[in-house]
């Protein structure tokens, strides 16, 4: 009669401790929340599910670089139309300080 190993006897151990039911995909960030990471090809295997997922994070992703994007475009714009101004204002501090001189 052939001996089998303990291990194969105790496999409801195995079943029981839970050790087999965790995700290996899940990476927790923090233990309050339940943010987790998964990779390109997780996705392509696990189904349409994870691939909303995963669109809706790269649209996520997307769409907060262009915010950003636009907000720096936007910041550079006001920044360029204030020193036109500026310039202009000292341009007619100028004229008018040339004018008065000219006067006396």
């Amino acid at each position: 009669m052939s001996k089998l190993p303990k291990a194969l006897k105790t496999s409801r151990f195995w079943m029981r401790s839970g050790a087999n039911n965790n995700n290996p995909y899940k990476v927790f960030l923090d233990t309050k929340t339940e943010n987790y990471y998964l990779d390109e090809d997780t996705f392509k295997k696990r189904g349409t599910a994870f691939e909303n997922e995963y669109i809706r994070k790269l649209t996520e992703e997307l769409i907060q670089q262009l915010k950003h994007k636009m907000d720096k475009e936007r910041k550079m714009i006001i920044r360029d139309q204030l020193e036109k101004e500026r310039k202009k204002l000292e341009e007619d501090i100028e004229d008018m300080e040339e004018n008065e001189n000219k006067k006396k």
